[in-house]
């Protein structure tokens, strides 16, 4: 049985201090997911509203950066 194919119905980005996601949403799944640009790590997010997107997109952001700073790791490590 074939695979079924994720349709993407908008693309759009999201900016928070600094960063740029690109946002899609993903039909088959009813959900917006997310996508960090500019850095060499993975960093993904999602949520069912706009609101709770925004909400996952700055946590993921938060994080990176609070983690960055606990392990002392230079920002050209973690920028692509």
């Amino acid at each position: 049985m074939p695979q079924a194919t994720r349709p993407i119905l908008a693309m759009n980005t999201m900016t928070y201090k600094g960063y740029t996601a690109r946002i899609e949403f993903d039909e088959l799944d009813n959900i917006f997911v997310g996508r960090v640009l500019g850095v060499k790590a993975i960093i993904g997010f999602h949520g069912e509203t706009v609101a709770e997107l925004r909400a996952d997109f700055e946590a993921a952001i938060d994080f990176m950066i609070e983690d960055c700073i606990l392990n002392c790791l230079e920002w050209k490590n973690v920028l692509a």
